[in-house]
């Protein structure tokens, strides 16, 4: 019976992930050590090949220092042939976490049918593998003459395949990024988690109607009076009983007496009796005993105060009777109603002067770079205006939030750190902008260390500004947006609306999506989510000629995101696509 032991290969400097190690990063609550290791479980011994012992404490497995230090996999490979007893090793590195124990299981039961070196076949991958003792002697010779690729080692050697997994399960990860991007989240449970953690405003403000627009009411606005008031004329005409207009016509008209005359604003004297007409105008209140209104254009008047009435009307009609627009008592407009031009004339027409708000989110704008400069100031070589602050400065203003401080500060992670701190005092929301990624220069992660600001997450699974992260300090929600300007007014969009929602208790701000016949491609690869910005009008979506996302020409020409997933090769003309509208109800 052949014998056959895992080995997963754990030594290295660790220089793509900036020296952490690797064995113990963790994914979905597990280092990579103990995700792969449960993968070995049906084999008898499992050696985990190390650089140094002494950094090493793992029950369970035979620790093997590498014997052969910058010989990168072959030393650690041959460290092990030495050491173990077994014939043959199948070898896995410790950062091919989604390897799964069925492909380990493959390679395994294929070497023990035929005693042979194996590894999957297609593409030449030398990693996992199984390493028998009899290529101890050629692995020796390799190293002995510096040459540690694998691939010059399996060249020569007689060995048999057996059918991958798919390119998923052996993806390596072996960078920061890399390992940053299994963190990231679909953008719809980014906008959750940070909905989740927001507290909704509660102090309130009364404020006059005149003031009143793009405010968000903070209690249900009841009628607190019949409207009208009283039955009110539509039209310039008569007052009169329905009856009394019975069989008239042009031919043979009807002649009543006219009592009175009135104007809107003014109460009639006297009650509509059998025979008699009241002048009246539109607007006026109808009085008492009629029943309908003939427009003048249908009567004559005559100059002894008798009007002809030519046309016969039913009851009730061009009649508009009291509370025809609402009820005393009906709630007219509810908690949580961004007042618009409709929502204020609807408050006047009921009778009040003030209507209680929801005092305004606060929020505060930094804008983070060494390169940045104010509009206005002459460029300096390699220096640039501070367009993303007063892109998101002006948006926010759009959907109604104050803006207490927008400004710009230098990569300096005290400096970011302090003005957050003091603005947390101040506001209920804080946006940066800049320095999310993994250059030198990409401090928000130190500064959300420094500061303790509890982190919701680093990394969204949407194209452009993926590495969007944000946190709670405190009750104040702190979203670092991308230094890209689409990217961050993206995710403005998508994840700064949801918060607002939150807060205000309002559905405003949730999107309007609509659906758009493409006039144009988009033949990028969209197979994760891809915002696009777009154009929809009657129905039809178009795409500007420019889309990288540090561009903000196009922008302007624009008036909704389109939304692609799933599509490796784009979208083409004719397609039927949705849209996210950028200015709903504004």
């Amino acid at each position: 019976m052949r014998e056959i032991a895992g080995c997963i290969l754990a030594g290295g400097k660790n220089l793509r992930m900036g020296g952490e190690k690797k064995v113990y990063l963790k994914y979905q609550g597990e280092t990579f050590l103990d995700r792969i290791r449960g993968n070995f479980r049906n084999f008898p011994r499992i050696y985990l090949s190390v650089e140094d012992r002494g950094r090493y404490q793992e029950e369970g497995m035979i620790l093997v220092e590498d014997e052969v230090p910058g010989a990168g996999p072959m030393g650690g490979i041959a460290s092990v042939l030495r050491r173990c007893r077994e014939d043959a090793v199948l070898v896995a590195p410790c950062d091919m976490i989604f390897l799964s124990e069925a492909s380990l299981e493959k390679l395994k039961s294929t070497y023990e049918e035929t005693g042979k070196p194996v590894l999957f076949e297609g593409e030449f991958l030398p990693l996992p593998g199984v390493y028998t003792k009899s290529m101890l002697p050629r692995i020796e010779r390799h190293l002995e003459s510096g040459d540690y690729r694998l691939k010059s080692l399996w060249e020569k050697e007689d060995y048999v395949t057996v059918k991958g997994p798919g390119k998923e399960e052996l993806r390596n990860i072996n960078r920061t990024l890399e390992y940053r991007k299994l963190a990231w989240i679909p953008a719809k449970e980014a906008a959750e988690l940070l909905k989740n953690a927001a507290e909704e405003i509660s102090e309130t403000e009364m404020v006059s109607l005149k003031e009143a627009t793009g405010r968000i009411l903070s209690e249900d606005l009841a009628a607190k009076e019949d409207q009208p008031p009283f039955p009110r004329s539509p039209l310039d005409g008569y007052a009169i009983r329905s009856c009394d207009s019975r069989g008239a016509s042009w031919k043979r008209p009807v002649r009543l007496s006219v009592t009175e005359k009135i104007y809107a604003g003014q109460m009639a004297k006297h009650r509509v009796g059998e025979g008699e007409a009241v002048r009246l105008m539109t607007g006026a209140p109808i009085p008492e005993g009629a029943d309908t209104v003939i427009r003048q254009e249908h009567t004559k008047p005559l100059a002894d105060g008798m009007v002809e009435i030519c046309e016969e009307l039913k009851p009730w009609q061009n009649y508009c009777p009291k509370g025809e627009d609402f009820c005393k008592g009906t709630i007219l407009l509810r908690e949580g109603k961004r007042m618009d031009f409709a929502a204020v004339g609807m408050a006047a027409a009921a009778g009040y002067e003030k209507v209680p708000v929801k005092r305004r989110v606060r929020a505060a704008v930094l804008a983070t770079g060494d390169e940045l400069q104010e509009p206005g100031e002459p460029l300096k070589p390699g220096g640039i205006y501070n367009s993303n602050g007063y892109l998101l400065g002006a948006r926010l203003s759009e959907l109604g939030v104050e803006v207490e401080r927008s400004v710009r500060r230098a990569d300096d992670t005290e400096a970011i750190a302090g003005w957050i701190r003091e603005m947390r005092e101040k506001v209920d929301l804080i946006l940066t902008t800049g320095g999310v990624s993994v250059g030198e220069k990409d401090l928000m992660p130190e500064v959300f260390e420094t500061l303790g600001i509890r982190k919701l997450f680093h990394g969204i699974q949407v194209k452009p500004g993926a590495p969007t992260m944000a946190g709670m300090y405190g009750k104040v929600p702190v979203i670092a947006l991308s230094g890209n300007p689409f990217g961050a007014m993206v995710h403005l969009e998508l994840l700064v609306r949801p918060v607002l929602e939150k807060m205000t208790g309002s559905s405003f701000y949730a999107p309007e999506y609509r659906k758009g016949v493409l006039v144009s491609d988009f033949v990028r690869p969209c197979e994760g989510l891809r915002i696009v910005r777009a154009r929809w009008e009657d129905g039809r979506v178009s795409f500007p000629e420019q889309h990288a996302s540090g561009v903000l020409a196009s922008l302007g020409e624009c008036n909704c995101l389109a939304e692609i997933e799933g599509r490796k090769e784009g979208v083409r003309k004719g397609e039927t696509i949705w849209v996210r509208m950028l200015a709903n109800n504004l």
